[in-house]
């Protein structure tokens, strides 16, 4: 995705929750499919010309696995983990310190979620 269409695709959200008189996030949440959800959060992160990624996105690269089996490794479906890795959802203190550990990371837990830009 394009700066210019992640701009052009912002404004379509907030115009269709001023037509249903809803907030943005609201009308997201409520209406839109998982599809349109992980475009919004990409979209969000495209605007200012950087993308942004969790941190965990970058080390699985690095370490050259896919996300099937880093999955594997930490004991979580792929479905599970790829939704930790985007942001879907949270890692939680537990699962996150377990993620952290199966693939050898050595720096504070909390880090290894961190967006930053790549």
């Amino acid at each position: 995705m394009t700066e210019e269409q992640a701009v052009e695709l912002l404004a379509h959200i907030k115009a269709v929750a001023e037509i249903l008189g809803v907030s943005e996030k609201w009308s997201i949440e409520k209406y839109a499919s998982d599809f349109l959800k992980d475009a919004m959060r990409e979209a969000k992160r495209m605007v200012g010309g950087k993308k942004r990624v969790l941190r965990i996105r970058q080390y699985i690269g690095e370490r050259c696995l896919t996300q099937r089996r880093a999955a594997e490794l930490c004991g979580l479906t792929q479905q599970a983990f790829s939704r930790i890795v985007r942001g879907v959802e949270p890692p939680y203190p537990k699962r996150g310190k377990n993620i952290a550990d199966a693939l050898g990371w050595e720096g504070d837990w909390h880090e290894l979620f961190e967006e930053v830009e790549v």
